[in-house]
């Protein structure tokens, strides 16, 4: 128990860069077909396209500059809303979605168990992830998601 809130206490040191790729590293999360218009706004990264996006007025803005819908701007953003967690990266994300939780709002209010219980079962036919976290991790993302601020709105 030790070691996980050693790492709890570390993971909410340095969430400002938990968990941000490239947009080209994660072209199942942010479609290729849409990078260019992307970097051609200054994105380069989950973490820049998280910023500009996830605000409704920065949203507007940013879908007018690129051409990208609104509706799909804002779907990244809260996909990405759940990797300000340290150890939640997109495959993670998707699991969680799966399980109900779709936002960082949803995993402040989570108990552990019960979304570990979902997330083995959604898992099942879908292999989201060769491995659902336990229960004590679960725990520790939820800890440390209600120490952070979601700055999405819709």
């Amino acid at each position: 128990m030790r070691v996980v809130l050693v790492a709890l206490v570390c993971s909410a040191s340095f969430v400002a860069s938990a968990g941000h790729y490239d947009l080209v590293d994660i072209p199942d999360v942010v479609p290729a077909a849409h990078h260019a218009a992307l970097q051609k706004a200054g994105i380069r990264t989950s973490r820049d396209l998280y910023d500009k996006a996830a605000g409704k007025d920065e949203r507007a803005a940013l879908s007018a500059t690129t051409g990208i819908a609104y509706a799909d701007l804002y779907a990244w953003a809260r996909f990405i809303d759940l990797m300000q967690v340290q150890g939640i990266g997109p495959k993670m994300v998707k699991l969680l979605n799966a399980a109900g939780v779709t936002g960082l709002a949803e995993l402040q209010s989570a108990a552990a168990e019960p979304l570990h219980e979902r997330a083995r079962l959604a898992n099942v036919g879908n292999k989201y992830s060769e491995v659902v976290p336990p229960p004590d991790v679960i725990g520790a993302w939820i800890g440390v998601a209600k120490s952070l601020r979601s700055k999405l709105t819709r």
